[in-house]
């Protein structure tokens, strides 16, 4: 009897690495060669997705780093940690029924192909230009769907457009080709979150670092009483929010009367929209399906530094320090047409 490998252990447990096998977890694992592409500074400008007959190809002029052969292992896509601690493009690598990477910089050009998990050949010759491509099936035996609705797709697109807003994605399948650019980052986020209420204070942009923790955040407040928080962590939404989204309503309890905000009687402190992204390196998922962020050390982190950050920022801007001691609750002004 021959030892599960570790690429086969992945296949065993799928429920482990991207959630579910339905439409949810299959969106998790497309997204796991985009990360790959995008997650460090490898200067990408442009990523294509399209759905072909045969799965789905992914190209990027941004640099994949791929890693060297290590005995029998090229360590991004094979490489397995105790405890069932792996990455991206092992998690890719592992559920697709077949896999082939071409990866281009420094005149340099590497090419595998694998197929349920297991490599089938690697090549390296000259490469004239950066350029990564990714194509690949997901394996209907561990999914049971292999695709996803269009919407699906450039919904997540969209998304991350507000992330990486350097980056041009367009996604190409049956119905046509549609482009997701969003110059203006967050703020163009912020835009679309904030539409369908009424602002009574001036939009304010903060950012803030501590150690490996990088925080961007846009806010105002507006005429209802609840809050709207959009929060990102490592470009991305965990569906239970975590421990980062709960420092931030922390700093939004804290906030009003240190700006001398004004409560109503009945209703208290007029609500806030905000959209906030975290990068920090160490954050790890916590839940059954990994759908919160689990870090105890971000709630008070976060908290922190939004509430020192915007106090800072006041106090240099008279203006907008007066806009807010002035802030008081008032009735939506469709209110009166109803």
């Amino acid at each position: 009897m021959h030892p599960i490998s570790g690429i086969g252990l992945v296949r065993l447990r799928p429920g482990m690495f991207v959630g579910t096998t339905d439409h949810s977890g299959l969106l998790w694992y497309l997204a796991t060669p985009i990360m790959l592409i995008l997650r460090e500074p490898t200067g990408a400008t442009w990523l294509n997705v399209s759905e072909t007959d045969a799965g789905y190809v992914i190209e990027s002029d941004g640099e994949m780093r791929i890693g060297e052969a290590d005995g029998d292992t090229i360590d991004i896509f094979e490489a397995f940690e105790p405890r069932g601690k792996c990455g991206d493009a092992v998690v890719l690598n592992a559920f697709s029924e077949y896999l082939d990477v071409e990866a281009s910089s420094a005149g340099v050009s590497r090419k595998l192909r694998f197929e349920r998990g297991v490599r089938k050949f690697v090549e390296e010759g000259g490469g004239a230009r950066t350029r990564t491509r990714l194509a690949f099936s997901p394996d209907p035996s561990i999914f049971e769907s292999t695709r996803l609705p269009a919407a699906m797709i450039g919904s997540f697109l969209r998304r991350l457009s507000y992330q990486h807003p350097a980056v041009r994605f367009r996604f190409s399948g049956a119905d046509g080709a549609n482009e997701y650019h969003a110059p203006g980052g967050i703020t163009e986020l912020f835009a679309a979150m904030s539409a369908p209420v009424q602002l009574v204070t001036t939009p304010l942009s903060v950012r803030a670092t501590e150690g490996s923790l990088r925080l961007e955040l846009i806010f105002a407040y507006h005429s209802w009483t609840q809050n709207s928080l959009w929060c990102f962590i490592n470009k991305f939404r965990t569906v239970r929010g975590g421990t980062h989204e709960k420092g931030l309503a922390d700093a939004f309890e804290k906030l009003p009367p240190l700006l001398g905000m004004k409560p109503d009687r009945y209703e208290g402190y007029n609500g806030v929209v905000a959209v906030m992204s975290v990068d920090y390196p160490e954050a790890v998922k916590a839940g059954s399906r990994h759908e919160c962020i689990g870090n105890p050390e971000l709630r008070d982190m976060v908290s922190r530094l939004v509430v020192s950050a915007v106090l800072e920022q006041v106090a240099a801007r008279p203006d907008v320090a007066r806009e807010l001691s002035r802030t008081w609750m008032q009735a939506h002004p469709e209110s009166n047409f109803i």
